[in-house]
């Protein structure tokens, strides 16, 4: 049952089978807070299975491995990819323009908080392996 104030300041989702799934060649995104000033997710990424190289015009976005085991691809300041191990715990905060790519060295979860991204176009893909999905928001997931 959902239950909120009088005056809508607080609501309370208590079903987790009403949240938004958006369906993903890597795993899954859960929806769980969209609101006007930020967006908070849950990401679960398959074993195997990595994000695509990606950077976000605007967006801004902290990310917290919460389960698993993982590594995150980034683009340092010189241009030069790296690659750093994760565990859980590990808490990423990826500005825009960022480019970094999440690999699942296991199954993993991981808890996005970010700025939202009303517009739907502001993800770009600069490498997306076998599934070349293009830039911005594929409608097809968000069934």
């Amino acid at each position: 049952m959902d239950i909120q104030s009088k005056d809508k300041k607080v609501v309370l989702h208590s079903h987790h089978d009403k949240r938004p799934i958006v369906s993903k060649p890597w795993g899954r995104e859960v929806m769980l807070g969209d609101m006007e000033h930020y967006m908070f997710k849950r990401l679960e990424i398959k074993k195997g299975y990595e994000t695509s190289l990606q950077f976000h015009k605007e967006k801004a976005e902290t990310l917290h491995l919460i389960e698993g085991e993982a590594e995150l691809v980034y683009q340092d300041a010189d241009g030069e990819y790296k690659t750093t191990k994760l565990s859980p715990g590990a808490t990423i905060n990826v500005h825009p323009q960022g480019v970094h790519r999440m690999r699942a060295l296991t199954n993993i979860v991981i808890v996005e908080a970010s700025t939202p991204d009303h517009s739907h176009q502001d993800v770009v893909r600069l490498e997306d392996g076998k599934f070349n999905r293009g830039d911005g928001r594929i409608d097809s997931e968000h069934k």
